[in-house]
């Protein structure tokens, strides 16, 4: 089995220290209303029928090696999960295929929909 392990290489102690492999929540607004961006949610579609992202691609981690096709590498691409673990996942798989625009959101689901409630979403205008 040929794998790619040239991600590793960008989880260096500095590069860790400097969260340039994620998106903060301080980000997350401004991402989510750019073209330039899309976010991959990767729980199983059991998950995603309890709450649904409408604003997120939805391709299940398992599916994704089937999928990956579907994904755009002109944009960034933001993988998210109901923790992290499954999007850190996404974040190497995709770097490994060659995908050179991808943070991993560092908010869980629960998290995530408290920034899309109204008042959050106000005060970002």
């Amino acid at each position: 089995m040929n794998f790619n392990i040239s991600p590793l290489k960008e989880l260096s102690f500095e590069n860790l220290a400097k969260g340039t492999h994620c998106v903060t929540q301080t980000e997350f607004h401004s991402l989510l209303a750019s073209d330039d961006a899309i976010f991959l949610d990767v729980r199983t579609d059991e998950e995603q029928e309890y709450s649904v992202y409408p604003w997120a691609k939805h391709i299940p981690l398992h599916a994704l090696p089937e999928r990956i096709g579907e994904l755009p590498d002109h944009k960034l691409i933001i993988p998210f999960c109901s923790s992290v673990f499954r999007a850190s996942m996404v974040w190497f798989y995709l770097k490994s295929k060659g995908f050179t625009q991808v943070r991993t959101l560092t908010l869980s689901t629960e998290q995530i929909a408290t920034l899309i409630k109204p008042t959050p979403l106000f005060n970002q205008r």
